[in-house]
């Protein structure tokens, strides 16, 4: 996932960070706070997963940084479905308006694969 890159002219501690996994066709599909153990709400609808996470502080005018990290586990045996068929949407709200990235998790992972060669 990217970082936060605040691309305005004044600093913000307003804005609010979710990341969606839908559908959830897994059932063993698991979400930990990490290493970080950063407070994250989690939020299980019918058919997605909501991870997010309040600001704990300030991004400064052209500061880029990590505002949420946590983990996701899957059974092996449903790994690669799970893959395949999963959206990672991304939605970003500030003071101004919101801003959304979405991508399959495969996708993702090729992206990764492709930018280590």
């Amino acid at each position: 996932m990217k970082a936060l890159n605040n691309i305005g002219s004044s600093h913000t501690d307003e804005y609010k960070l979710s990341v969606f996994f839908e559908p959830v066709i897994s059932r063993s599909f698991m979400i930990y706070n990490g290493i970080n153990k950063q407070k994250v709400d989690i939020t299980r609808f019918l058919d997605k997963t909501k991870v997010s996470v309040e600001p704990k502080k300030s991004v400064y005018s052209q500061e880029i940084q990590n505002v949420l990290r946590f983990e996701f586990s899957v059974a092996t045996e449903e790994l690669r479905e799970f893959v395949a068929k999963t959206n990672v949407r991304v939605k970003l709200h500030f003071p101004f308006g919101e801003d959304t990235m979405e991508q399959l998790l495969g996708d993702f992972f090729r992206d990764i694969n492709d930018n280590d060669l």
